[in-house]
């Protein structure tokens, strides 16, 4: 009898161990089911009832605010249209655009100076000093934009005697005989404006017409000592004396640059 209860007792285990393993599956097995129980419940509920209020919402309130703007935009294409049509009708940018086009291009190609009997040599873009601005300005553009006399074409003398065989007579062709001005008849005697002296004062280019005079404007840039650089070694004194003058800055640039 005592081998046996001493076999029984080396083959099982020892005594306290079921009793732990049994209180720890009583404590953790309700932790465990609530958990489980709490999950089958979500899954259950999502299954039932989709997915939730608030992000159903949202996404019906997107494709309500997609649905409004695309039915906005056929009414946004056709003001702008609208507005660009308006536009070109009252504001004429087309003609606007071919006006100045044809002044700049006149100013640039045709307001010479620097003469060589029929020709100039320098245009607008020549213009490297105050002499050569008003040399330009008095020479080039003014003849060119405002003309009170008819102009003839270059050479026109010689080519007159040349053709007339007159190179042996004493009174030679000059075109300044010709008459500064034509009248030209377009109505009845009895109507206003019925003879028109050409050219037309202030007339350019034979359409267009100067609007209350030619304006130049000047800017001056601001000097001062301060805007020069030189080293700092240099004495104050010299380098004034050096530069003459106050300098003035290239930055920012100037409206009319």
């Amino acid at each position: 009898l005592p081998i046996s209860l001493s076999c029984s007792a080396l083959d099982g285990p020892p005594r306290g161990t079921h009793m732990a393993d049994a209180t720890r599956t009583s404590a953790a097995g309700p932790d465990v089911d609530k958990v489980k129980l709490q999950q089958e419940k979500d899954a259950q509920k999502k299954k039932e009832g989709g997915i939730e209020l608030g992000i159903y919402l949202s996404w019906i309130r997107s494709e309500l605010d997609t649905e409004s703007a695309c039915l906005e935009l056929p009414f946004t294409i056709i003001m702008l249209i609208s507005f660009s049509i308006l536009a070109l009708m009252h504001l004429k940018q087309d003609r606007t655009f071919v006006v100045e086009g044809a002044w700049k291009f006149d100013i640039e190609e045709n307001a010479n100076f620097a003469w060589s009997h029929n020709f100039g040599h320098k245009t607008v873009h020549d213009v490297n000093s105050i002499p050569d601005f008003w040399s330009w300005f008095r020479v080039g553009f003014l003849p060119l934009v405002i003309q009170h006399s008819w102009s003839f074409s270059e050479g026109a003398d010689a080519g007159y005697v040349a053709a007339q065989g007159l190179s042996n007579s004493t009174v030679p062709f000059d075109t300044s005989m010709l008459p500064s001005q034509y009248d030209l008849n377009f109505g009845k005697a009895d109507e206003p404006f019925a003879n028109v002296l050409l050219p037309v004062r202030d007339d350019v280019l034979h359409y267009n017409r100067i609007v209350a005079g030619i304006r130049l404007r000047q800017e001056r840039a601001q000097a001062s000592w301060e805007s020069c650089k030189v080293p700092k070694s240099m004495a104050e004194d010299l380098w004034k004396d050096w530069l003459g003058k106050p300098c003035m800055l290239a930055v920012p640039g100037y409206e009319l640059t």
